[in-house]
């Protein structure tokens, strides 16, 4: 009996019984997913350097299985879900069940967040970017539902990392990660016959800390890598520099406040 099977012997049960067991990476996801608990509590450690969860209102945007969710509400928070696939919540529910701790798991999709304007202390992003419709609309639905001073964390993948253009993070495929979702899903699906396509468009990092900033969002943390400078050209030297290895790494993350008088953001309506 595997690790995921002994230690949730419920959940492990209505994961393999609503995944597509036809997928050619069923074992991976079977593995990872019996890790997900030790990375969720990771994931939410990392939150923590940035901002205290501990008695807050902690939004989790694309919960899936509900493995952060849970960790947040471990480590006091008041942990909320949202995830577009109705196995993805009820099998969140009773994991958490089983786990005897309390989310509340709603369904939505990131570009518009079932909760009202200034919800949440702390809303988290993980790994989730680029399986969203339309990255504008989701950075500014997460402005929308926090309050002024609360704290959002993303991270995701690059699209223009080299490492990730050899191979993919979700299909180990070379050139997915570049191509738009269309085209991805048609190379993915019909040529190399793969039962399902989940993701939409990688994102470029940069271009998703200048949509925060647009949204009245503070950047106070990031994988940016920033050196000391002292004349005005070696700042805009450095700041091309740091631009440019910020959008190669594989993965990056984001730490933004946002500001204690911003306006409210106006809510996007599903088409």
């Amino acid at each position: 009996m595997s690790y995921f099977a002994r230690n949730e012997p419920r959940f492990h049960d209505y994961w393999v019984s609503h995944v597509d067991l036809s997928d050619p990476q069923h074992e991976r996801w079977l593995e990872m997913e019996g890790q997900q608990l030790a990375e969720g509590a990771s994931h939410v450690e990392s939150v923590g350097r940035f901002f205290p969860v501990k008695d807050r209102d902690v939004l989790d945007v694309g919960c899936q299985w509900g493995a952060t969710c849970i960790a947040l509400a471990r480590a006091g928070a008041r942990a909320c879900g949202v995830d577009i696939d109705d196995d993805f919540i009820n099998g969140a529910r009773l994991r958490a069940e089983e786990q005897t701790v309390r989310i509340d798991v709603r369904r939505g999709v990131a570009e518009a967040i079932p909760y009202p304007d200034k919800s949440f202390d702390v809303v988290l992003l993980h790994n989730v970017i680029e399986h969203v419709r339309n990255h504008r609309e989701t950075m500014s639905e997460l402005a929308r539902v926090l309050r002024p001073g609360g704290g959002l964390w993303l991270t995701g993948p690059n699209r223009l990392s080299p490492q990730l253009l050899l191979r993919d993070p979700h299909y180990s495929m070379f050139g997915v990660s570049v191509l738009p979702a269309k085209l991805g899903e048609l190379y993915v699906t019909r040529v190399r016959r793969y039962p399902s396509w989940t993701v939409g468009t990688f994102p470029v990092a940069s271009h998703i800390e200048r949509m925060l900033v647009e949204d009245g969002m503070e950047i106070i943390g990031s994988s940016r890598l920033d050196a000391p400078t002292r004349s005005s050209l070696e700042r805009r030297l450095n700041r091309l520099s740091s631009t440019t290895l910020f959008n190669l790494r594989r993965y990056f993350y984001i730490a933004a406040r946002r500001s204690p008088t911003a306006m409210s953001v106006p809510r996007f309506e599903p088409v």
